[in-house]
């Protein structure tokens, strides 16, 4: 394989995509991977062979913007310096950009990379999305792999804190996702879970589906 892109389409050999979105640009390719609310993303620079970035999350189908889809506020992202090369952040209108989420093509690098495309694939996360009164304030992720239990908590914010923050900006949200915590707030505090599934589990069951429904045709004819 010449270089990245080569290398992922290989790795995602006999899925079934319900959409897959392709974006060239002068300086970069970006490809948008969807299946039965799971969605791969990954932008590639340098002639394919670098990774700019690699992310994973929820999405839902709506008719109200112009994709036609919607992601949720927390993604999984690729970065070389975690554990098992794994990050959760906040879903952002400008995106996170930076050495730690690149990636040089090369054969250790390809080892990397598999280690990391493992939890997507085959392992999946929940998703707990904590709600104040009506106000979504903060999102504890689950993950488990390797026989352990990985925690993940983010306080949310909007675009705007995220994006341009003012002074006290975070400051203030951990103020109130602290009083949100507390015990005397349980009764106006709810907690709603989301499950992203594995997209090489989603193909799996895919083939079941299908060859039931095989089956069923064939007793149909007889």
């Amino acid at each position: 394989m010449k270089n990245w892109l080569e290398y992922i389409e290989n790795e995602l050999t006999g899925i079934d995509f319900d959409h897959i979105e392709t974006k060239q640009t002068d300086y970069y390719l970006s490809k948008f991977y969807r299946l039965n609310g799971t969605y791969l993303s990954v932008d590639l620079v340098d002639d394919l062979r670098k990774i700019r970035k690699v992310e994973i999350g929820k999405y839902w189908l709506t008719d109200n913007n112009v994709w036609g889809y919607e992601v949720s506020s927390a993604k999984a992202v690729f970065d070389k310096t975690k554990k098992h090369f794994i990050d959760f952040l906040q879903v952002s209108f400008d995106s996170e950009y930076g050495e730690q989420y690149e990636l040089d093509f090369s054969p250790n690098n390809q080892e990397i990379l598999s280690h990391f495309l493992k939890i997507p694939f085959y392992k999946g996360w929940t998703e707990a999305y904590y709600k104040y009164k009506e106000d979504n304030y903060k999102i504890g992720i689950e993950l488990k792999i390797d026989n352990e239990i990985l925690n993940f908590e983010m306080i949310l914010l909007h675009f705007a804190e995220q994006d341009l923050p003012m002074p006290g900006d975070k400051t203030e949200k951990r103020i109130r996702a602290w009083w949100a915590d507390l015990k005397i707030n349980d009764s106006k505090r709810n907690i709603e879970k989301e499950i992203i599934n594995p997209i090489k589990v989603n193909v799996a069951q895919q083939r079941i589906n299908a060859n039931a429904h095989k089956a069923l045709v064939e007793e149909k004819k007889i």
